[in-house]
């Protein structure tokens, strides 16, 4: 089991593997927090997952290529 600390939490990403986009989460910004529900609402039905940004490489091995950051 994986516990977060508060540096593992600031580096959560939330993915959309249809779209290949991903947005940083950092619920402490007014501003983030409001594009983030933006990027829920865009991406709603699609495949999302919150990952830890230093896993997202492995997640899309790809993500030089074509990965769009919001």
């Amino acid at each position: 089991m994986m516990s977060y600390t508060n540096n593992s939490i600031d580096n959560r990403v939330r993915v959309c593997f249809d779209c290949r986009e991903f947005h940083r989460i950092n619920v402490s910004d007014y501003k983030t927090k409001e594009s983030l529900h933006c990027f829920e609402l865009k991406h709603q039905g699609h495949r999302t997952q919150v990952v830890d940004t230093r896993v997202l490489a492995e997640i899309l091995p790809y993500s030089q290529q074509g990965l769009k950051v919001w």
